[in-house]
């Protein structure tokens, strides 16, 4: 089954702040200059992965808002995150499930998405990039989150 537009702006916003780009201090300038380098590895990194041509420009356009608006929040998004965490420590997370939780919380909390939609699209994504169990961690603490919201 073909994923949605949005699906790719979240895999889009997901791979770039996955990079690890620092959040606290990037101006607009560095901020352009940092997707364009991005979208250059981008596309080797969707070849691998048998994905060229699934993220069309509304998808990016999608994920760079995201990644914009994200950037706007970072700081309560992590603040926040930690108290959904019922087994493990944040800090104790792969980089891929951090970075998943901190998307998905922030657009539980801050977007009009269906809550459903955006779980589940998470949980793709943790099965494509994660360890074997990350999908069940992200799915535990999503939903946990949720509830909260």
């Amino acid at each position: 089954m073909p994923k949605s537009i949005k699906f790719y702006g979240r895999l889009y916003a997901f791979q770039f702040l996955y990079q690890g780009i620092r959040l606290d201090s990037i101006n607009q300038d560095e901020f352009q200059d940092s997707i364009n380098e991005f979208e250059v590895s981008l596309e080797t990194i969707l070849e691998e992965q048998n994905l060229k041509g699934h993220l069309n420009k509304s998808s990016k356009e999608l994920g760079k808002i995201t990644i914009e608006n994200f950037i706007k929040e970072n700081e309560i998004v992590y603040k926040e995150i930690s108290s959904f965490m019922h087994r493990n420590n944040f800090d104790n997370l792969t980089k891929v499930e951090q970075t998943i939780l901190m998307l998905g919380y922030y657009e539980l909390k801050f977007t009009k998405d269906s809550f459903s939609e955006i779980i589940n699209d998470y949980i793709n994504i943790a099965k494509i990039y994660g360890k074997q169990d990350s999908y069940s961690i992200i799915n535990g603490v999503l939903d946990s989150a949720k509830k909260s919201i």
